[in-house]
């Protein structure tokens, strides 16, 4: 009898390790989740501020191009033109070096909602075989 007992404590200290286990992967795996959905919203902000550069980029060009034909129409008009062109260059260069800012930040944010996807579904499968 007393064998049994010892058995049945045994068997009860194991799966009280594994309860305690099993919960503290069940928080990571919720930590992880929300930590993915603030990556996601973060994405989806980097997102939309690369759509409003990509806008203003597009609107800049289209003014480049209408101030360079402008240009031609007289010399004294020409010269405070090209002082204006050479100012709005500047800005679109550097609004294109934000576009590849987002678009690296944006790739490099994708990859890592990526892995932690994959992550999250490795310990769900896990914990889900281990459950059986």
């Amino acid at each position: 009898l007393l064998g049994e007992v010892h058995a049945l404590q045994l068997q009860m200290a194991r799966l009280q390790v594994e309860l305690t286990e099993k919960a503290y992967y069940k928080d990571k795996c919720d930590d992880l989740k929300s930590q993915c959905v603030d990556l996601e919203q973060h994405v989806a902000g980097l997102q939309e501020r690369l759509k409003r550069a990509t806008a203003y980029q597009d609107r800049l060009q289209e003014q480049l191009m209408a101030e360079s034909k402008m240009r031609s129409e007289s010399i004294n008009h020409a010269l405070v033109q090209t002082n204006r062109l050479k100012e709005q260059t500047e800005i679109l260069e550097e609004a294109q070096k934000q576009n590849k800012t987002m678009e690296r930040l944006l790739e490099h944010w994708e990859g890592v909602c990526f892995q932690m996807r994959n992550e999250l579904r490795h310990r769900s499968d896990s914990r889900d075989l281990s459950l059986d």
